[in-house]
């Protein structure tokens, strides 16, 4: 996500470079990355993330997302 989504300019004004960032923006991180391949939300862009991956991440932000 950082290599799109930090620096000056991040993409679509959504700097995802801390934790914080990161925790407070979940719901909309696991909205995106659950999208149909053919839906032009979806991310990262071209290439939908592995199931586990998703697992996973859903699984993190049910526990509280700690930052771990």
């Amino acid at each position: 996500c950082v290599s799109c989504h930090s620096g000056g300019f991040p993409a679509g004004g959504l700097a995802l470079n801390t934790h914080a960032l990161v925790a407070g923006n979940i719901a909309n991180i696991i909205d995106r990355i659950k999208r149909n391949p053919d839906d032009v939300l979806l991310m990262p862009q071209g290439a939908k993330l592995d199931p586990c991956s998703i697992s996973k991440i859903e699984a993190w932000a049910r526990q509280g997302a700690a930052n771990n």
